[in-house]
């Protein structure tokens, strides 16, 4: 397949929206986490005080810095998220994408929104 490239909108989640970058995302769902690059780091000014342990593709793992809070937006999709700061460009990974509630439409190589039906569900108006 195909790799799945979305345009996300970060900002950071103290500052509001004084630090926001809209960027072009690669959809990795093999990668648990956002990642981001320094300079997308040092231009929200993000914050870290911990570290994760990411496992590359290659197999080796290395630490790397978990930074945060992050407003995460695509399209009307929105959730919030840490990132570990890891490579040379902007990768959502299947945790930042199950927040916002999408998910790989494998039959069109397209993110669509993976909510369940409301079958016998009512919404807040209906009550």
């Amino acid at each position: 397949m195909d790799q799945i490239f979305a345009t996300i909108r970060l900002e950071n989640a103290l500052n509001g929206p004084v630090r926001v970058v809209e960027t072009f995302a690669r959809v990795d769902t093999d990668m648990p986490y956002l990642c981001l690059p320094a300079t997308v780091v040092a231009k929200l000014e993000l914050a870290s005080n911990d570290a994760r342990l990411v496992e590359l593709t290659d197999g080796s793992r290395v630490w790397c810095r978990y930074v945060g809070p992050i407003r995460l937006q695509l399209g009307q999709s929105q959730a919030f998220t840490g990132a570990v700061e890891l490579g040379d460009e902007v990768v959502l990974g299947s945790i930042p994408l199950s927040a916002l509630v999408l998910k790989i439409d494998h039959a069109t190589g397209k993110l669509t929104e993976d909510r369940p039906p409301r079958v016998g569900l009512l919404s807040i108006d209906e009550l």
